[in-house]
């Protein structure tokens, strides 16, 4: 099941907002990196929150179905995307959504550690998957350079800790490739491909005054994000290309 306890207002807690500016940005490099996996495809979104990022998949794809179990975001998102015809809802737990297999691509951003059993949804979906569907999952990078510079800050125990502002927006763990990867292979999924996208070296609500204050810019990111195949244990996020696995 998800967790219904998120945050909808897009306000300060604990000194960050749930959705900054920085996380607007990584869309379009997420979507610049998978590109070739969603172009005039069939594709099934795991999680819309206001539907910003289901927009953007819209223009792209052929068409795009967004589940999300919480009938406010569903609402916000409906309006965000009111122009986009390709588009359509459903309110569902992604756990009791039974057409995973008609969709070509199955985009699941940022929504895997808000799921409270993480390996019953991973088996589920593996489950009802056909052979010749990807499954792109992107999560929060535990291990990124911004996380290890809060350790020897003294500002966290661990770079993998779930962090009091984490815990108030509904997150229940924090991944890095090894822990991700091997809950993906228990499940029995089989990765295509792994990596991260863009190296953090701030945390987002930094990443948003800096950009405010215009100490960095697009350019900035844009050669930042282009490392990202060089130091993809230092991303601000992390993500697994998979396929059912065999039997």
């Amino acid at each position: 099941m998800i967790d219904k306890k998120i945050k909808h207002e897009n306000k300060l807690i604990s000194g960050s907002r749930y959705a900054a500016d920085f996380d607007y940005f990584m869309h379009d490099f997420c979507l610049e990196r998978f590109m070739e996996d969603l172009k005039d495809k069939n594709c099934l979104e795991l999680g819309c929150y206001h539907g910003e990022m289901t927009k953007k998949l819209a223009r792209f794809c052929q068409s795009v179905t967004a589940v999300d179990v919480d009938a406010t975001c569903i609402s916000f998102s409906e309006d965000t995307c009111r122009e986009n015809l390709n588009v359509k809802f459903i309110n569902s737990d992604f756990i009791n959504f039974k057409d995973y297999s008609q969709y070509e691509v199955i985009y699941f951003s940022h929504a895997l550690e808000h799921v409270i059993n993480d390996a019953e949804l991973i088996t589920h979906i593996n489950k009802s998957m056909s052979r010749n569907q990807v499954l792109i999952t992107i999560v929060p990078n535990g291990r990124s350079l911004s996380r290890q510079i809060a350790v020897n800050m003294g500002l966290m125990e661990s770079p993998l800790q779930v962090t009091d502002f984490e815990r108030k927006i509904g997150h229940h763990r924090t991944y890095d490739m090894q822990s991700l990867s091997s809950l993906f292979i228990n499940s029995g999924m089989e990765i295509i491909s792994k990596g991260g996208i863009m190296p953090k070296i701030f945390s987002n609500n930094q990443y948003d005054k800096c950009i405010d204050a215009r100490i960095i810019d697009l350019n900035f990111l844009k050669a930042l994000n282009n490392l990202s195949k060089i130091y993809p244990e230092l991303c601000a996020s992390i993500f697994l290309i998979t396929k059912k696995g065999m039997p």
